[in-house]
């Protein structure tokens, strides 16, 4: 598999891990990896970033 690398502009407020992993949340909707998704969104829960339903 080929890889390439691409750079995103993101507001300053937003830190470059949390930028890649919406990215690739982004990437793995694209390709249909619920495996990936759901760590990703795991991921972003537990730091706070996504509020946890009720």
């Amino acid at each position: 598999m080929e890889t390439k690398t691409v750079s995103l502009k993101v507001p300053e407020w937003m830190d470059e891990k949390i930028a890649k992993l919406i990215f690739e949340l982004g990437l793995a909707e694209l390709g249909r990896d619920f495996h990936k998704k759901a760590e990703v969104l795991a991921y972003l829960k537990a730091k706070g970033i996504i509020p946890r339903r009720r």
